[in-house]
């Protein structure tokens, strides 16, 4: 099969196997779910969206444990869903077998590297579904498509699930390699097909916050370090409560990061009216009351907090600097964005050298295995830098980005679980908010509305703002929920959560570890004015 011949196929459906596993009696009976094709199904291979892999794919001799636990909980699973290429994308392109179209936003993108995922939630395919997240691959399809995404804390390191940073006792045992790490004959296939094991996660998509919630009841036990009954009793680190028993949370919103995205004044006027929405709503549906807090700079923060981004926001600045000689940048305001240090940039750049040291190890074998012809067209470029990640000489930058990791987690987790307002005056350029629990980022979740099919290999300023935009999450280990924000008026009757324009959303970050409150938070916001569609 070339690669070459399907690179502009548009694919109709986004199951690549449908097939029919029942739940047991549960919280979740009568929803159904899909299972993106890097997660283990048993009695069934994973294909992780190339061909030659799925041919070698041994069969699965047990689901991965998120699977087991929606069909312990009573969903059924409906099969498994396309996906970018050894999830090495967020395109939701693929050169062997397609490209989805956007139900959410025809002749557009749906995103990845959970493409078909999303498609079917969006689709009305099925009611939820898993996928992954390294980069950005579930909240960029969640945004794309108009879904709530949840990002968790836990990883998928080298041996298996890790939300309390051990690894699972019930990991299959295979390493990065794909090596068969067991003397029998068939090989042993692991919960997830590894793309960056520091980075990876298990996350999940639906259409309304009511079944998010639901499913986040059953999976987040799984992907996350603290279980609901120290969010409902003492509260999780940083968690607080007023006089009438709702819990406080300080919203942080960056000027900088909202800037980002095309849109961000939009963004920005849309939050506003939800939560002026929510404020407004009925006593009983505030579980959550929200202090909101204007940050003009939080790049600067974080160049503050995490001495070791230095190197690469002088790295980044030189880049963009050199890119000025010749140039004429729009306006002045543009002219200071490109000369001056950006922690976005510098957190972005960490990712990704990291992100492409892990994914050359991890994927090597494949490559020398099977050649670059192995690879899909569109992959060849990725997989070559990725390559250059991992050289010798770069084993400096790799260990100093690992620094900047270590960082930015106790960074983020001193800043979100602040029990006072001594950090919030240098963030808010002096001002102060009444005393806060614990607190939340609210960013954009992408770069940009989804862009049209064929156009995002072509625009690699977009590319690095959506990059700038996701890496945060990663880098800290830190929960992150996709919100989408309809452009309806939510005072109205007619509120519901799906918007008929081009979807928009704003995503919330917790501190690592906080994943109960995150869900608490958003869905206690989505109930306080959005009425089941």
């Amino acid at each position: 099969m070339s690669s070459k011949m399907t690179a502009a196929l548009i694919l109709t459906d986004p199951m690549i196997r449908r097939f029919r596993i029942s739940g047991s009696a549960g919280t979740l009976s009568g929803l159904t779910f899909v299972v993106k094709d890097n997660l283990a199904v048993a009695g069934h291979p994973s294909g992780a969206g190339n061909p030659i892999w799925l041919e070698k794919s041994g069969i699965a001799r047990a689901h991965a444990q998120p699977v087991a636990a929606l069909l312990d909980a009573g969903a059924d699973c409906l099969g498994k869903a396309h996906m970018d290429e050894l999830a090495f994308s967020v395109s939701g392109e693929n050169a062997w077998y397609g490209t989805l179209d956007n139900p959410a936003a025809p002749g557009r993108i749906v995103g990845g590297s959970s493409s078909g995922s999303a498609h079917a939630v969006a689709s009305g395919l099925c009611d939820l579904a898993l996928g992954t997240d390294t980069g950005g691959s579930v909240r960029v399809p969640a945004a794309y498509c108009g879904l709530y995404g949840f990002r968790p804390s836990a990883k998928i390191g080298r041996q298996g699930l890790e939300a309390n940073g051990q690894p699972s006792s019930e990991s299959s045992g295979q390493g990065s390699s794909g090596a068969d790490s067991s003397s029998d004959s068939r090989r042993q296939v692991p919960d997830l097909v590894p793309l960056a094991p520091s980075f990876d996660t298990i996350g999940w998509f639906a259409r309304d916050w009511r079944t998010f919630d639901r499913a986040g009841q059953v999976l987040l036990p799984l992907l996350a370090p603290s279980p609901p009954a120290q969010l409902q009793k003492a509260g999780e680190p940083g968690a607080r409560e007023n006089e009438g028993g709702a819990l406080v949370v300080r919203l942080l919103v960056p000027e900088d990061y909202l800037s980002l995205h095309d849109q961000g004044p939009e963004i920005g006027a849309r939050l506003e009216r939800l939560l002026d929405s929510g404020a407004n709503g009925p006593e009983a549906a505030r579980r959550v009351e929200f202090d909101v807090v204007r940050v003009p700079s939080f790049g600067d923060w974080l160049l503050e907090q995490c001495p070791s981004l230095g190197p690469f926001a002088s790295a980044d600045l030189e880049t963009r600097r050199e890119s000025l000689r010749g140039a004429s940048p729009g306006g002045s305001a543009e002219k200071v964005r490109l000369l001056r240090p950006s922690g976005s940039a510098a957190a972005r750049d960490v990712m990704r050298a990291v992100q492409g040291a892990e994914i050359w190890a991890t994927l090597k074998y494949f490559v020398e295995e099977n050649g670059w012809e192995g690879l899909g067209s569109d992959l060849h470029d990725r997989m070559a830098w990725a390559r250059t990640c991992a050289l010798p000489e770069k084993a400096t930058e790799v260990a100093l980005g690992r620094e900047a990791m270590a960082e930015a987690q106790a960074a983020l987790g001193r800043l979100l679980h602040s029990q006072s307002d001594d950090v919030t005056p240098s963030l808010a350029g002096g001002g102060r908010s009444r005393p806060p629990g614990a607190s939340l980022l609210v960013l954009p979740a992408t770069a940009a509305s989804p862009p049209e099919r064929g156009t995002t290999t072509t625009n690699e300023d977009f590319r690095r703002r959506t990059f700038e935009l996701t890496a945060l999450a990663g880098l800290a280990r830190c929960p992150q929920v996709v919100f989408p924000l309809p452009e309806v008026d939510l005072d109205s009757n007619d509120a519901t959560e799906r918007d008929s324009n081009q979807p928009l959303a704003a995503s919330f970050l917790g501190a690592h570890g906080c994943d109960w409150l995150l869900l608490e938070a958003v869905t206690s916001l989505a109930k306080s004015h959005f009425k089941m569609p």
